[in-house]
Order: structure tokens, then sequence, then C-alpha cells
């Protein structure tokens, strides 16, 4: 044998999991639901909000854009602020899925405050 263990190399570092897709963690979150069905409290109309993830402006409208094709609709500036929603189920019963993407927030508040920027 040569040398001793408490000169052995220190292991690799296992590189984290990537994060598991947004279908993945929802269908947990359905089987869950599915095997547990007493006690559930009411869904309501509830929303699952992602982000518009990019280092500028146009990545960022890229990831906006990608998510809209991804939902098949089509984005609406609002406010300043652009909105991808989807929903899903009735009314009392429903899941939003979101993403939302504010360019300017001087300009997005001032709006809100009723003012011109």
């Amino acid at each position: 044998m040569q040398g001793s263990l408490d000169r052995a190399p220190t292991l690799a570092a296992v590189p984290e999991p990537s994060p598991a897709p947004a279908w993945r963690v929802l269908a947990e979150v359905a089987e869950y639901l599915e095997r547990h069905p007493a006690d559930q409290p009411p869904l309501g109309d509830r929303t699952v909000s992602f982000t518009a993830h990019g280092a500028s402006h146009a990545e960022k409208m890229q990831a906006l854009w990608s998510f809209a094709r991804f939902l098949e609709v089509r984005p609406e500036f609002r406010h300043q602020v652009w909105f991808v929603q989807r929903r899903f189920g009735t009314d009392g019963c429903s899941i939003t899925l979101d993403m939302h993407y504010t360019p300017d927030f001087d300009k997005a508040f001032a709006e809100q405050a009723g003012g011109a920027a």
C-alpha cells in the first residue's frame, strides 16, 4: 500500500442534478394529490409563475416568446409589463401558468400611479 488513508485525495465534487422540467414537477404534485384525496384544501384559482431568465432584454424577451409558443398563446403588453398566461381548469378550480417581464420598472410604476413616464 502506498501512502495512508489520511493522505487520500479528496473525492471529486459531484455536480448537483439539473432541475426537473416543469412538467415533471407538476406531475409529481398531481400524483401526490391523487394519492392523498382526504383533507385536500379546495384549489380555488391559483397561479404558477415562471421567470423570464436572461442577462439582457433580448434574452428575456426570447424566453417570454418561447414560453408563449409552448403555451400556444400570444404575449400581451399591459401597463408596461409583458404577460404570457394560460389558464387550465374552470372557475373556482383552476391553475394559470404565467410568465411576466417588466422591461422598465420606472415606467410601469409611473403608469400604475396614473402618471406619464
